[in-house]
């Protein structure tokens, strides 16, 4: 378990609806941190500090050092030009957080839906996708690496293995592997004009990675 950064820390983030707990993770075998974000947020919602700051501060402490976030979150805050007043609702003004997003050359971002594969810990061992010992229960497939996300699309193929369609606020709906892709494949045009409008252009950017996120829920463990 980490120590939360102090509240006058550049890296404090908190989102004051409950109490945060530290934030805890294994800093050789964590891969990726994500930041959890929502499209559509709203500006009145209560926070603290820098999200982003936070997650860069996270992705530090671990061996790999590599982030993940919703591509919405790219999409909704573009942030302002220097010199227009912030009506509100955004934290960063433009030129900040392409400052912020430099400072990792490459990202992760997810699509805002993401898929659970209710599966028992056999079959999904045996599907050879969730890790050796199926210690890898969160899983971001790149959404031009066709092959791989064909794999992950079949498994509800698979008897007594079900596929659900789910977005950020837990509304799940059941999967239609033709309509996930084409809709995932929207999230890359919507990317790189949310790019061009923080960064002014591709070569000023880091690299990212528009990438579908597949979660196991197995019986033993419930939803995860």
């Amino acid at each position: 378990m980490l120590a939360r950064p102090e509240q006058d820390s550049p890296a404090y983030w908190s989102e004051r609806w409950t109490v945060d707990p530290d934030p805890w993770f294994d800093r050789v075998r964590t891969e990726i941190v994500h930041l959890g974000w929502w499209e559509g947020r709203d500006p009145e919602s209560p926070y603290d500090g820098d999200p982003v700051r936070y997650l860069l501060w996270a992705a530090a402490q671990t061996k790999h050092g590599r982030v993940s976030a919703p591509a919405g979150f790219l999409i909704e805050n573009m942030g302002l030009p220097d010199g227009v007043p912030d009506s509100g609702n955004k934290i960063w003004k433009r030129d900040d957080l392409a400052e912020l997003m430099r400072q990792l050359p490459e990202w992760n971002l997810t699509a805002d839906e993401y898929v659970v594969v209710n599966a028992d810990m056999a079959t999904a061992a045996a599907s050879d996708l969730f890790g050796l010992l199926v210690d890898s229960r969160v899983q971001m497939v790149d959404i031009d690496d066709e092959s791989l996300m064909d794999r992950f699309l079949t498994l509800g193929e698979v008897p007594g293995v079900t596929l659900t369609l789910t977005t950020g606020d837990e509304f799940r709906l059941p999967l239609d592997p033709t309509e996930f892709k084409e809709g995932v494949r929207v999230y890359k045009t919507w990317v790189s004009a949310a790019v061009r409008g923080i960064f002014g252009s591709g070569e000023n950017a880091p690299m990212f990675h528009v990438v579908a996120m597949f979660r196991l829920c197995s019986k033993m463990s419930g939803p995860d």
